[in-house]
């Protein structure tokens, strides 16, 4: 069910190099038929420019992509850095955010339900859904990704980030 309603998902992401243009993949969730906008459900990204050299969390809507940036509260990302991403889908109110290393949510809202609800999905790392010509693969490294069929509080965020150094849920008090 994390693809399907309210959704937050956590990773520790470092670039190695950032792609010329297009996207870059930290986590998709989308329908096994790549060949159409309409099988996408949310991905977390890191955007190239025209897109704003920023890290950000996307739905798709019929074909219709919402999304929000982490700029201008944080944008330009070095690459061999590591960051702490969160990405959030809040099925009630309809809205998306975005932060990076604990800082300013910044939220959007979407257009309708993302798409999915009936169509088989399938989580992905590192690119964009299992098959078809839009890869968007990242080039660096994914660790300590956490995934949530809900919102976490900004306590929980907070305590995952870690002042930088991360820990894993578990270690949550």
């Amino acid at each position: 069910q994390m693809c399907i309603r309210d959704s937050s998902i956590t990773a520790w992401v470092k670039l190695d190099t950032k792609p010329a243009s297009g996207w870059a993949m930290v986590a998709s969730c989308t329908g096994f038929n790549m060949s159409s906008a309409g099988s996408n459900r949310w991905h977390l990204a890191y955007n190239a420019p025209p897109w704003g050299d920023q890290f950000a969390f996307y739905t798709t809507t019929g074909t219709t992509n919402d999304g929000i940036g982490s700029s201008p509260v944080f944008s330009n990302p070095s690459t061999g850095v590591w960051y702490f991403l969160y990405g959030y889908y809040d099925n009630s109110t309809g809205k998306i955010g975005i932060s990076v290393n604990d800082g300013t949510i910044r939220t959007a809202s979407t257009t309708g339900t993302p798409n999915g609800d009936t169509a088989s999905l399938c989580f992905t790392l590192g690119r964009w859904g299992p098959s078809g010509s839009f890869p968007y693969r990242l080039d660096g490294k994914i660790d300590e990704v956490g995934m949530w069929s809900r919102l976490l509080t900004t306590e929980e965020v907070s305590a995952l980030y870690n002042l930088g150094n991360g820990v894993t849920y578990s270690e949550i008090p």
